[in-house]
C-alpha cells in the first residue's frame, strides 16, 4: 500500500507540468506568422518549452516535499540539482542533451533527499563541531537528535 501512495504523490507532482503544456502551445501557435503574428505571444509560449525541464524538476521536488511549511527549499534545490547535472553531463559530453528526463530525474531525487533530511539542523552548539556531525550521522540513521 505504501508504494501506490508514493506513486501517487509523484503522479500529482506531475499534474502541473503536464497541465502547463497545452497553454504553452497556444500561446506559441497563436503568436506564429501564419496566424495572428504576435512575436511577444509566440516567444512566451516558446520559453515555456524551452524551460520545461527545469519546470518539470521544480514541480516534482515541491510535490514530492513533506514538509509543506518550507517546501520552496525543495523546489529550489532541485533547480540548483537540474543546473548542476547538466553542467556535469555537457562537461563530459557536449552532445548529450537529456532535457526533461534529467528534470524528472533532479525533481526525483531532490525530492526524496529533501524528504530524508529537512529535519537536520546545521547550527553549531557551543562552538563543538563533533557534537553537529555526531547529531547529522544520528538524524541520518533515523535516531533522531541527541540531547
Amino acid at each position: 500500500m505504501k508504494i501506490f501512495e508514493e506513486l501517487q504523490r509523484i503522479s500529482k507532482s506531475l499534474m502541473l507540468p503536464v497541465a502547463v503544456l497545452p497553454a504553452a502551445a497556444l500561446m506559441f501557435r497563436f503568436g506564429s506568422a501564419d496566424l495572428f503574428n504576435v512575436e511577444v505571444i509566440e516567444k512566451a509560449g516558446q520559453i515555456i518549452f524551452m524551460e520545461l525541464p527545469i519546470i518539470f524538476a521544480i514541480s516534482i521536488a515541491f510535490g514530492l516535499a513533506k514538509n509543506e511549511k518550507n517546501n520552496g527549499a525543495a523546489a529550489l534545490s532541485s533547480f540548483v540539482s537540474y543546473s548542476v547535472l547538466n553542467a556535469a553531463i555537457t562537461s563530459i559530453n557536449a552532445e548529450i542533451d537529456m532535457g526533461v528526463f534529467l528534470g524528472i530525474i533532479s525533481g526525483l531525487m531532490t525530492g526524496f533527499l529533501y524528504n530524508r533530511y529537512y529535519k537536520v539542523n546545521m547550527i553549531l552548539s557551543d562552538n563543538d563541531v563533533w557534537t553537529a556531525c555526531d547529531n547529522f550521522s544520528d538524524v541520518s540513521h533515523g535516531k533522531g537528535r541527541k540531547s
